[in-house]
């Protein structure tokens, strides 16, 4: 009776997980020191997963990689970035990226918390809000999470792990989805890889 009951227990928690968690990645491949990951979630959702080795703490990495002022410098086509509500471990700002003509750039507004998972360690989750009214003629992304895990490694180093789901909504070429999916982040990650070697 006692282990029935944790076993139901342990199948009702793996039911509640979030969709994120429960599918295995896929690696892909890995270049210039990143791995690469896909996966399709529950809800048939494209997720994916970079890993790399960043020459900097997780709180330094942490800390530049939440500041809004500075993701021109090493998000892929982020056109603008400006923060419209910010808290102790909360912020809120409002971002656009910028899509080759004819496409009309996407926008959001996103909610970020960070939170101390460990001693040295850190994460961070990013997804869409109606929190603030931003007025605005761009198309709005329909879809939007990404997870950030900062964990500490030997000399002073971080293990970065970035999981990104994005929809850009509208109609648009493949590629330009998979810039959304797949290039963007991986330029993004090697931008913030660059900036602390």
């Amino acid at each position: 009776m006692k282990y029935s009951s944790l076993l139901f227990g342990i199948v009702l928690l793996l039911s509640t997980l979030p969709s994120f968690l429960v599918n295995d990645w896929n690696y892909i491949s890995t270049k210039d020191g990143i791995d690469i990951y896909s996966k399709h979630d529950v809800e048939d959702r494209n997720w994916t997963k970079l890993v790399a080795t960043i020459n900097a703490k997780p709180a330094e990495v942490m800390t530049y990689a939440s500041d809004v002022t500075k993701f021109n410098e090493w998000i892929y086509a982020c056109s603008e970035a400006k923060i419209l509500d910010k808290g102790e471990n909360t912020s809120v700002y409002y971002y656009v990226t910028d899509l080759p003509f004819p496409l009309t750039d996407r926008d959001a507004v996103i909610k970020r918390e960070v939170f101390q998972s460990g001693t040295n360690s850190y994460t961070s989750r990013s997804t869409l809000t109606t929190r603030h009214s931003v007025a605005s003629k761009l198309v709005r992304l329909e879809g939007f999470e990404a997870i950030w895990f900062f964990d500490a490694l030997p000399n002073a180093k971080t293990k970065l792990t970035y999981e990104l789901f994005a929809n850009p909504g509208g109609n648009i070429p493949t590629w330009v989805a998979e810039k959304f999916s797949s290039n963007g982040p991986f330029r993004s990650m090697q931008n913030l890889k660059a900036h602390f070697e």
